[in-house]
């Protein structure tokens, strides 16, 4: 009964092995299944992400570079256009002087209302006058001794239609004798051996005036 007992024993051990190896074997045989089953993760979709969001982020970087380069180069045209402007602004002031000092020239002080000049008031003259399509002066003469002259010169300013870019010059005449000169004759005067005199002539004085 002993050795049956033992060889019972022995045969109940070797069928639970057995049983253990099946079992251990059944496990990794469907633990293998389970993980040739599992669908891995590709690594490519995680690679090609990231490189579109560097992408992204460089081309972000670049435009905003590109853009603020634009903007800077249009500021500089602006400043540079309006300099110009300036600068053109100042001939066509002194073209307004030019066209009074022709005027007092030509007409004095007692007919400064012709050629285009319109009187205005407390003696002031006035004239305007187109340079090209749009640049353009005015020009005031005002009838004082001696007289005094106004000239401002109109510019368009950049990238504006109605806007205008302008400087003004003020001209302070200095009085003249109206004689340039003691004698003054037409033609020459030949005062060789004639027994000639000179004598002055003045129509405010009395005194003066007569032979």
């Amino acid at each position: 009964m002993k050795c049956l007992s033992l060889k019972s024993t022995k045969a109940w051990h070797g069928c639970f092995q057995s049983a253990v190896k099946h079992s251990t074997i059944h496990v990794e045989h469907r633990t293998a299944l389970a993980c040739h089953e599992r669908p891995q993760q590709p690594r490519a979709t995680t690679k090609s992400g990231s490189v579109i969001v560097v992408t992204l982020v460089v081309a972000g970087v670049v435009g905003l570079t590109l853009a603020a380069y634009l903007s800077w180069a249009n500021t500089q045209n602006r400043l540079a256009w309006r300099s110009q402007s300036w600068n053109a602004a100042l001939p066509a002031a002194e073209a307004g002087v030019e066209e009074a000092l022709t005027q007092l020239h030509y007409t004095g002080l007692t007919n400064l209302s012709s050629n285009g000049w319109v009187s205005l008031t407390n003696g002031w003259y006035y004239k305007k006058n187109f340079i090209d399509g749009k640049s353009y002066y005015e020009a005031n003469i005002k009838r004082i001794e001696p007289p005094v002259v106004v000239a401002t010169g109109f510019v368009p300013a950049p990238m504006a239609s109605s806007t205008y870019i302008r400087r003004r010059v003020r001209v302070t005449t200095s009085g003249g004798s109206p004689m340039a000169a003691a004698i003054i004759s037409k033609g020459p005067i030949n005062l060789s051996g004639n027994n000639v005199t000179i004598d002055s002539f003045d129509s405010s004085d009395s005194a003066g005036s007569t032979d």
